[in-house]
């Protein structure tokens, strides 16, 4: 799996792929917007969380709860 740069509110690495609850208490599941060769302007990963759109800042108050892999259920695409 390929890894975000970005860490959850427990110090865990973020993957794409990974399903985490977000600061509005729902699961999404992170994914890179290749539209954008994977990265902003200054390097940033292009990482969004599948449901919110274009507007949600990474906070790291998220949590990782499983991804999609291993746990498809938590998935809001099944």
């Amino acid at each position: 799996m390929q890894s975000t740069g970005l860490r959850d509110k427990n110090g865990k690495e973020v993957f794409i792929g990974d399903i985490v609850k977000c600061t509005r208490g729902c699961p999404h599941e992170v994914y890179l917007e290749k539209e954008y060769g994977g990265t902003f302007i200054g390097g940033m990963p292009a990482v969004y969380l599948k449901g919110l759109g274009d507007g949600y800042a990474w906070t790291e108050d998220e949590e990782i709860i499983g991804n999609i892999y291993e746990n498809p259920e938590l998935s809001e695409d099944k």
